[in-house]
């Protein structure tokens, strides 16, 4: 059996597409882990990508393969990725999940030990994409963390919660007054110490984590 190096990528309307390819599992190892054969079809769901790094250590445990998802509801002064902000900026990358985990099993042996963490830009703006790449990491035994403000948060959040090992939950700000002074956006992003509906928010979200796992304890 003779194999042809190919680029991974095409290019399409200025976007990096991952070719769609079947895997036949007889034989077929990604990083020591049997992959259970799928399709990644050209009609399947896609994911707005803005960028992908490989090997993170500052993102959760172990080493991690970091996505960071396109598009954010909040203007934080302090925001380290603003170019990940607009929902409708050409993303660099648009994947299935299929095509998403392809590209993360490539650095199986070096995230065995760590895992694959999604951020942004704001993640849960792409919930239900976000589930289905997290059911397919967890068939392959693959550790999740999903990186977020906690702005969004809805049924769909809540099922995505149920594949999702570790929830990074980063409050943006103690106050009213804090968050519109520095984290101009939708207003579920703050924690104030009584009575704010932004507070029953993320006390849900805590409790829905726990439920699920996801707050790692």
């Amino acid at each position: 059996m003779i194999f042809r190096k190919v680029d991974p990528f095409h290019i399409k309307n200025g976007v990096k597409h991952l070719h769609t390819f079947i895997l036949i599992t007889a034989g077929f190892t990604a990083g020591g882990s049997l992959l259970q054969g799928f399709i990644a079809r050209e009609n399947s769901m896609t994911g707005k990508i803005h960028s992908l790094e490989s090997f993170e250590t500052v993102d959760g445990p172990g080493i991690r393969f970091v996505v960071f998802m396109q598009g954010c509801p909040l203007r934080c002064l302090y925001c380290h990725n603003p170019d990940t902000w607009d929902v409708k900026a050409k993303p660099q990358y648009e994947m299935s999940p299929e095509e998403l985990l392809v590209e993360a099993l490539r650095y199986k042996s070096f995230i065995a030990k760590g895992g694959v963490t999604v951020t942004g830009g704001e993640p849960l703006l792409q919930a239900e994409f976000l589930k289905e790449f997290f059911i397919l990491c967890r068939r392959e035994k693959t550790h999740t963390a999903l990186d977020t403000s906690g702005a969004v948060f809805n049924e769909k959040v809540k099922e995505l919660l149920h594949y999702t090992d570790l929830v990074l939950l980063d409050i943006k700000s103690l106050s009213r007054d804090m968050h519109q002074k520095n984290n101009r956006g939708c207003s579920g992003s703050y924690f104030a110490d009584t009575g704010l509906p932004e507070k029953r928010e993320y006390s849900r979200m805590d409790k829905a984590c726990a439920r699920t796992g996801a707050d790692g304890r």
